[in-house]
């Protein structure tokens, strides 16, 4: 008689203790759930017995709206992530035989760098829109832009300043500004939309955010 893999009894005892965490972690009171009875009968029960995909599909949104109190949003400058990334940029400049980018406030290059960046994160969509009028307002020749998504669980300082710093240096276009000899001075300004999505209960049912980064030359 061929013996089981020990594999199949290991994946039982793994899904049975997670089952048992996952659990252990819900705590839903008579009250709420008694409205997820509720929501689930009305998406459910129909007195028709044929019922189209639009209609679910309607349904379906209905009770996801019903079930949404608010939405708040939340802007912040991340200025330790801009210096960081400063300190990451002139480093590899240095290391790769440049001269270090200088970031001087009097060319309004910082301020011209995080206005935008704040201009993306208010419409939540990353673009070079207006170069032209905000290239001569704030004195700057090039330009670099980024976003990055993640849960608030991740948001720590340091972790805006990685990203960009990696995803424009291993972008050829991007890199080429980063480590151009043509350059004396830079600006960078990042800037966090936060998104926190409340239920019914007033309970947190998303908290994430949107990290928008421009860096400047001149």
């Amino acid at each position: 008689m061929k013996k089981a893999p020990l594999i199949y009894p290991a994946l039982l005892i793994i899904l049975l203790l997670v089952s048992i965490n996952i659990f252990a972690q819900v705590n839903v009171s008579q009250a709420e759930a008694k409205k997820a009875l509720e929501l689930l009968d009305k998406l459910l029960g129909t007195e028709e017995e044929d019922q189209s995909d639009t209609d679910m599909v309607e349904k379906v949104k209905v009770i996801y709206d019903d079930t949404v109190r608010s939405v708040v949003i939340k802007y912040e400058r991340k200025w330790q992530d801009e210096r960081l990334f400063m300190l990451l940029l002139n480093i590899t400049r240095i290391l790769t035989l440049r001269h270090p980018l200088i970031g001087v406030r009097t060319f309004k290059m910082q301020e011209g760098a995080y206005a935008h960046s704040k201009d993306m994160a208010e419409i939540d969509s990353m673009s070079h829109d207006n170069f032209n009028k905000r290239h001569k307002k704030y004195n700057f020749s090039g330009e670099n832009v980024v976003w990055i998504f993640y849960t608030h669980h991740y948001d720590r300082v340091g972790v805006a300043a990685f990203e960009f710093y990696w995803s424009w240096l291993t972008s050829k276009g991007h890199r080429q500004n980063m480590l151009s000899r043509d350059y004396l001075f830079t600006g960078v300004g990042f800037c966090k939309r936060e998104t926190i999505r409340y239920n019914i209960h007033g309970h947190v049912m998303w908290h994430y955010a949107d990290v928008y980064g421009t860096q400047v030359f001149r």
